[in-house]
């Protein structure tokens, strides 16, 4: 998806703050929505040579940056 940035979150299991931010690949990023679901984003689907990886969206902070003549 043009225009969009990820970064993965390595959050720390006790405080539940950020320890790490990792940049991933925009191209390997979908962001997934299951049927019927009222999120806007279940989850983040990653694939990499090593297969598909999910990520909840606490775990994914997205950045996108819309092109005005086409906001949808």
């Amino acid at each position: 998806m043009q225009g969009s940035t990820y970064w993965l979150l390595d959050l720390d299991p006790v405080l539940g703050m950020p320890t790490q931010i990792w940049i991933l690949p925009s191209q390997n990023v979908t962001p997934r929505r299951a049927p019927d679901s009222r999120n806007l984003v279940d989850y983040y689907s990653y694939r990499s040579s090593g297969g598909d990886e999910r990520f909840r969206p606490e775990q994914i902070i997205h950045f996108r940056y819309p092109d005005l003549r086409d906001p949808y």
